[in-house]
């Protein structure tokens, strides 16, 4: 579990993290609990950068490279908290940065078997639940949940236009590695499919092969694989800031030395806005304490209180006279929405 914060008022800025990190090699990951994750982005300069979630990049640890720009860029002045996370982000692409030349297809093998892992339990929760309401396997519920999952997947990244890095470069990697993959693809859905085995059934068509590696294509091209992905959060005064702020970043690896993140909003202090306090990667404690409540449970509660409203709404309608059912449905409908746009 990975907890910080960032606490900002007019005059300050304080990090807080906890000491857990996660080394991720292929299909292993090993968490260290004695990692520091707070470092000065200049010695010179009031700012500062704080890592969670994976604590490498492209077989690289986050601590050497912040060394390193720090060491190659500290000098350098910035008017603003946002220009120093882009100089930061275009150091990570450029050739004062040397990364193993394996770095591509290790970053390929770590987003696939995620990937894939993750495509597989869909399909398994599907057959659990198929289980559990009583039912009875057999080939053709395994192959109709196969295709239904993967296709459904396919169409949902197909259709998303927005590209994180360009889909020419992934492909291009997809293709390179692809005798790799339908290794991990044979193993996943074949050998180490026991309900598949079981029933005695493969599940694994060339239009299910074709699709998965599409799908791969299109994921990694337009979304994070939050089970690899680096946080990076900077904060403090640019050089013309008189009050501080923060900016954060999702890193998940880079193609070609164009690199696959996401950025965050950018936060500050000033004007009605005293002080802050925001919170990053688990942030289930920092708002149980800040809100009193725990998220989870407050969104249960929400729910729950949602549909209490609108079964006594429907008991009121029904018990109700003078209304046709056309004024009932219509009343009804107003006091769902209604319900919907209610704080509790």
């Amino acid at each position: 579990m990975t907890a910080e914060i960032v606490v900002m008022n007019r005059e300050a800025v304080a990090f807080a993290a906890d000491s857990a990190v996660t080394f991720q090699a292929e299909s292993l990951s090993k968490v260290s609990t004695e990692a520091n994750k707070i470092f000065k982005l200049s010695m010179k300069r009031p700012v500062g950068i704080m890592i969670y979630g994976n604590s490498m990049i492209m077989g690289l640890p986050w601590e050497t490279l912040v060394k390193s720009y720090r060491a190659s860029r500290g000098g350098k002045k910035f008017d603003s908290v946002e220009e120093y996370g882009s100089d930061f982000i275009n150091y990570l692409t450029s050739d004062d940065v040397r990364y193993d030349v394996e770095a591509e297809n290790i970053y390929m093998k770590l987003f696939t078997i995620s990937a894939l892992s993750r495509i597989k339990d869909n399909i398994d929760e599907m057959v659990a639940d198929w289980l559990r309401d009583g039912h009875k396997l057999d080939k053709t519920t395994i192959k109709y949940f196969t295709k239904e999952t993967i296709t459904g997947i396919y169409k949902e990244y197909r259709d998303n236009s927005e590209e994180l890095i360009p889909i020419k470069l992934t492909k291009k990697l997809v293709g390179e590695n692809w005798n790799l993959i339908e290794d991990f693809i044979n193993n996943l859905f074949v050998e180490s499919n026991v309900i598949a085995t079981i029933v005695g059934v493969d599940v694994l068509t060339k239009e299910i092969k074709e699709k998965l590696k599409q799908i791969l294509i299109h994921m990694l091209s337009k979304n994070l694989n939050q089970g690899i992905v680096s946080g990076v959060v900077i904060a403090g005064f640019g050089d013309k800031e008189f009050t501080p702020s923060t900016v954060d970043y999702e890193i998940e690896g880079m193609i070609d030395r164009t690199i696959k993140y996401e950025k965050g909003r950018s936060y500050s202090v000033g004007g009605v806005r005293e002080a802050s306090i925001r919170a990053f990667a688990q942030r289930e404690m920092t708002v149980r304490f800040m809100e009193g409540v725990d998220p989870l449970y407050k969104a249960y509660e929400d729910e729950y209180l949602g549909e209490l409203c609108k079964d006594y709404a429907q008991k009121v309608i029904d018990n109700i006279s003078g209304y046709s059912v056309a004024q009932k449905r219509r009343l009804k409908q107003k006091i769902e929405r209604q319900t919907k746009n209610s704080n509790y």
